[in-house]
């Protein structure tokens, strides 16, 4: 699907571990056929530890740990207004099994000069060609087209690691993500409990307490006396829709799915998916869902695929979720469908 996108971007899989080559395209790419399949159109495998272990020694990934082999700080630590604490903070390599700032500074140099590489090979193409065609730049446009050729699933080979029914449908699967940031316009909208829209708008009641957005704490790996300046703000905060079984049905607008397939995911610890399947009611239009299945640990798959035809009178396809009786709080932060 990126490979079919406006301009055919280069998909770039990055992994914090892979200490040498040979661990760093395993961990993406363990039979080694992604390279073999799509490094035609572009494809890159990037890993932190790799260039820092072979070049510069570092030992392996420990929490908290200052310094990559080459550095104690990251370019904006070695500024003369940082405080020493701040210093130590930006030269961490990993805080858990998340990057610290050194550890991104590190990934983010290493696509730089990637990128520059790259940028200078062009222009080196660039300037033979043009030589060679005794200076008639009007010829450049037949070599490289301004607008790339946008790619077909016909054109491209078949998926290595996805059941092909899954990976061979010209539209991407469909998703909302309530975790923080997130970026770009979900497919699929949460609908008001009596919206007339909204084919269980009989079932709302006036005692539901309904679903409220929900967020993590800050986070406290940056020095205290830094946590609350602007500049030193983490990011990155789970996130999602919380209710109980006081908050009334949940209501999803789907968008057209060609599968069928319907998953539901929460932040709520690595085997939160569990905790779905014990304490959700899901149903798809008017048929509850009895027996959904865990996957990836903190989702469940609501449904795999179509069964039978299903009757849409309201245009869309409906997932409700209910909290039910006697459970406790349940976030939700993804709903992915295709």
């Amino acid at each position: 699907w990126v490979l079919m996108m406006r301009g055919a971007p280069v998909p770039q899989f990055f992994n914090t571990g892979g200490r040498n080559d040979d661990e760093c395209a395993a961990s993406i790419d363990g039979n080694g056929h992604l390279l073999d399949a799509y490094g035609q159109y572009g494809v890159n495998i990037v890993c932190l530890q790799n260039g820092i272990t072979q070049v510069a020694g570092y030992p392996g990934k420990k929490w908290g740990a200052v310094g990559d082999g080459f550095h104690t700080t990251t370019r904006y630590g070695g500024l003369g207004n940082i405080t020493d604490a701040r210093r130590r903070s930006l030269g961490v390599v990993f805080r858990n099994w998340h990057p610290g700032p050194l550890g991104f500074q590190v990934v983010s140099d290493a696509f730089s000069y990637h990128y520059t590489y790259a940028l200078l090979r062009a222009i080196e193409k660039l300037t033979a060609f043009i030589s060679e065609s005794s200076g008639d730049k009007t010829r450049l446009s037949g070599r490289w087209p301004r607008s790339k050729h946008v790619l077909t699933i016909e054109e491209l080979p078949k998926p290595r690691y996805c059941p092909e029914e899954l990976c061979s449908q010209e539209e991407p699967p469909g998703c909302s993500n309530w975790e923080i940031p997130t970026y770009g316009r979900g497919q699929i909208r949460v609908l008001e409990p009596r919206d007339s829209m909204n084919p269980f708008k009989d079932q709302a009641q006036p005692t539901d307490r309904g679903w409220k957005h929900w967020q993590a704490g800050k986070r406290h790996l940056i020095p205290k006396e830094e946590r609350n300046m602007e500049g030193c703000e983490h990011l990155d905060v789970c996130a999602g829709l919380q209710g109980d079984a006081q908050s009334g049905l949940l209501t999803f607008r789907l968008p057209r799915m060609t599968v069928g397939r319907v998953m539901v995911c929460s932040p709520d610890g690595k085997e939160a998916g569990k905790t779905l399947i014990q304490d959700v009611e899901f149903r798809i239009e008017n048929q509850i869902i009895s027996s959904p299945q865990q996957v990836y640990g903190k989702c469940v798959l609501v449904q795999e695929r179509w069964q039978a035809e299903v009757a849409d009178a309201k245009g869309h396809i409906h997932l409700g979720v209910r909290i039910k009786q006697g459970k406790g709080s349940t976030r939700i932060s993804h709903v992915i469908t295709l």
